[in-house]
C-alpha cells in the first residue's frame, strides 16, 4: 500500500531491483477506507527469495540531472 498512486501505471511501471526488472504493476486501487492506495504487483520467478516479511517498496520519483531523467515509473 502506498499514499498515492502518483507516476504510476498499471501494465507500465516495473519493479526493479539493482537495475534489474523483477516484476510489473498489474493494478492499482483505493483501499475501502479511501485513505491509500493498493498495487497488485506481479514477480517473476527469480525474485522469489527477496520476497521475505520484512521486505519494503517503494517509488522512484522521476529525477532529472545535467539533461538525463531517470527513475521514470519504477517502483
Amino acid at each position: 500500500t502506498f499514499n498515492d498512486a502518483e507516476g504510476l501505471t498499471a501494465g507500465q511501471s516495473q519493479v526493479r531491483y539493482r537495475e534489474v526488472v523483477v516484476g510489473t504493476l498489474q493494478s492499482v486501487s483505493l483501499a475501502p477506507d479511501r485513505s491509500h492506495v493498493v498495487l497488485g504487483v506481479r514477480m517473476s520467478r527469480e525474485a522469489e527469495p527477496l520476497l521475505t516479511p520484512t521486505t519494503r517498496f517503494w517509488v522512484v520519483k522521476p529525477r532529472l540531472f545535467a539533461g538525463n531523467i531517470s527513475g521514470l515509473g519504477t517502483l
